[in-house]
């Protein structure tokens, strides 16, 4: 329980670094503004469409009860609309984020250790179609467990309370991955830290589950949740060479 605890103040650490570290914050505040601004044109073209689409399913109407039955699909369409835009922005928006959520655990990971990374990523517009690509197919890997999870999580008990489990795990690794890439941590290693780590990764991916399950919010918070990332791979990794220093001795 101890461990679990120490990973979600790890997660809730993230959001005191976005606001009082300037560097981090820079490094937050662009993603949020890019994201804001796809977000407010998907918005923007759910409206200035929702009228053609429903025009070109349902045709025009002239009487009384034609209308009613065309407003009540023009609601429709728009609820189905915006579904689609929250669900594009919440497989879009980490994409999008991903060249400055690596800078970003960068500087975190500077300011927690107070020392340079040890594999800096190189300037953004280096990095950039690297880490979109990583960025894919960790939603990739995500979105394929969960899959499998669904057929799990019918098992009475154990199947919601494993589902759950590895889901708030998957969260840990999303959001820890920038800080262990930046480590140097080769991609199969960065799986094995997490489940080396299981507790203190649960309570860390526990609090980002609790702020995702509301898409928008997940949105804005994900920065702080990769700034808290790097605070958990910092304070283990301090803490593993901490325990080889004292065998050693």
């Amino acid at each position: 329980m101890a461990e679990f605890l120490t990973g979600f103040r790890d997660f809730l650490a993230g959001f005191g670094m976005v606001l009082r570290v300037p560097s981090v914050r820079t490094w937050a505040l662009i993603p949020m503004a890019l994201n804001t601004l796809l977000l407010i044109a998907f918005v923007t073209a759910v409206f200035l469409f929702t009228d053609d689409v429903t025009r070109w399913v349902f045709g025009d109407a002239s009487s009384t009860w034609g209308r009613i039955a065309w407003w009540l699909a023009w609601f429709v369409t728009l609820l189905l609309g915006l579904l689609l835009a929250v669900g594009l922005m919440l497989v879009l928006s980490s994409v999008v984020a991903a060249p400055f959520y690596t800078k970003l655990s960068e500087a975190a990971l500077v300011h927690v250790t107070g020392r340079p990374v040890p594999d800096p990523s190189g300037p953004i517009w280096k990095i950039a179609l690297v880490s979109i690509a990583q960025e894919i197919a960790k939603l990739g890997v995500f979105i394929g467990v969960q899959c499998l999870l669904i057929g799990i999580g019918f098992i009475p008990v154990v199947g919601a309370i494993f589902a759950t489990g590895v889901t708030w795990m998957l969260l840990a690794f999303e959001f820890a991955d920038y800080a262990l890439e930046a480590c140097g941590v080769p991609v199969l290693a960065r799986y094995r830290f997490v489940l080396a780590h299981p507790g203190r990764c649960c309570g860390f991916g526990a609090g980002a589950f609790v702020v995702t399950l509301i898409p928008l919010l997940g949105i804005l918070t994900a920065p702080a949740a990769v700034a808290g990332g790097a605070r958990l791979v910092a304070r283990i990794r301090e803490e593993e060479a901490s325990g080889d220093r004292g065998r050693a001795a």
